[in-house]
């Protein structure tokens, strides 16, 4: 990745931009010389108003994403389909890492408009500041895309589809039976949204013209805002597992 800033001093109509090669990730060939990337500098203060609820929606969901399912559910899954619950076990895994991951990115991006904010309204030059995160944005990002493609195969749901009849077959409870239901649909919401924002949202937040790429952020930040939902949905059917 390369990068190369560009940007006077701030003024609330000002647009900066960075020049980054990036692996194709937000929908761009990669070119030898890298793409430019224009933010425009209003956007950071209602950006910001947007990213403090996802900071604040996500951090209530690391911890929870950490618990681990109860001896008595896994016993009682395993004695049904020990392929659904290794399955189950899997797929955990990746809701842990994924809220992580989008945990950092957001208080990366929180951290970073706070910063600056308060240099403009201190009446600072903040064109330098604006382009170390312009470009550690559009890294970060990219390497979320990166991960969601590096764990597609996991987050298929074809062992589930194959085996889920065992669990009716070997009459698992209706506690249990509607917990491990309950996982599978909320977690295909988030596969098929995940799926949604990296594939289609999220290139339909960089458009081109003659100059480079203007970075809709606003619309970026909304659509990443409906993942944490998802992610909450699937982490409460965790719990109740850990508790069952």
């Amino acid at each position: 990745m390369i990068c190369h800033i560009r940007g006077d001093d701030m003024q609330s109509s000002d647009i900066y931009s960075v020049t980054l090669r990036t692996t194709g990730a937000f929908g761009f060939e990669s070119s030898h010389g890298g793409h430019i990337y224009y933010f425009a500098g209003p956007d950071f203060s209602s950006a910001f108003q947007i990213v403090e609820k996802i900071y604040s929606d996500i951090s209530n969901l690391v911890d929870r994403a950490n618990v681990k399912l109860s001896k008595g559910f896994e016993k009682k899954v395993a004695a049904c389909s020990s392929e659904i619950l290794i399955d189950m076990e899997n797929k955990i895994k990746i809701l842990k890492k994924t809220t992580l991951e989008f945990y950092r990115f957001s208080q990366f991006t929180r951290d970073s408009l706070l910063a600056i904010i308060e240099m403009i309204r201190n009446g600072e030059n903040a064109a330098n500041r604006i382009g170390i995160f312009q470009r550690e944005f559009l890294r970060q990002l990219e390497n979320l895309y990166l991960s969601y493609m590096d764990r597609q195969g996991t987050m298929e749901l074809e062992t589930y589809e194959q085996k889920r009849h065992m669990l009716h077959d070997r009459n698992l409870d209706p506690k249990h039976l509607r917990i491990v239901e309950c996982f599978y649909s909320d977690f295909t919401i988030l596969k098929n949204n995940l799926g949604t924002f990296f594939n289609h949202k999220l290139q339909r937040s960089f458009m081109t013209d003659q100059n480079g790429i203007h970075v809709n952020f606003i619309t970026l930040l909304l659509d990443f805002e409906e993942i944490i939902d998802d992610l909450a949905s699937v982490i409460v059917e965790v719990d109740q597992a850990s508790r069952a």
